[in-house]
């Protein structure tokens, strides 16, 4: 069953349709108008399961060809203790991704492609746990330049 929901995942996160303009999806906010990218895909698992696995960050290594690690930190970007790896709002993190994402499949021991390998600083902007829904926003440009805020919902 886990290894079917990654599988999901995997393919949630994976798969993009640019749209511009307004995207309604039941569980998310209104998208401002501009560009965004969205996907939307039905994953054979519980609420709570999805929701447990989207939170769980740690484990993204072991199923997402995207994000290799990612890492709750401080505001200077310096890692928390393990103890402390938990997504809360107003977190930061920094994620370590691959641009493409890796081929299919994928586990911890998966190398990366060095030459694809980015690095994100984030700050977690939402936890919403009565509603299944997290959003992070790139620490990458000021917001008058562009602003980048991924919301993912259950």
């Amino acid at each position: 069953m886990r290894l079917l929901l990654r599988s999901f995942l995997i393919t949630a996160l994976t798969v993009l349709r640019c749209i511009s303009g307004q995207q309604v999806w039941a569980n998310l906010p209104t998208v401002p108008q501009g560009f965004n990218a969205s996907v939307r895909t039905e994953i054979n698992a519980s609420v709570q399961a999805v929701w447990d696995a989207t939170l769980d960050w740690p484990s993204y290594p072991t199923w997402n060809p995207f994000v290799r690690k990612s890492t709750i930190t401080d505001k200077t970007f310096t890692p928390l203790d393990p103890s402390q790896q938990k997504v809360l709002q107003g977190a930061y993190a920094v994620f370590s991704v691959q641009i493409p994402p890796l081929p299919l499949p994928v586990d911890a021991q998966t190398p990366d492609v060095w030459w694809n390998t980015q690095n994100s600083k984030e700050l977690v902007t939402h936890v919403q746990a009565d509603v299944y829904r997290v959003a992070w926003k790139a620490m990458l440009f000021p917001e008058w330049f562009m602003t980048s805020e991924r919301w993912t919902g259950v």
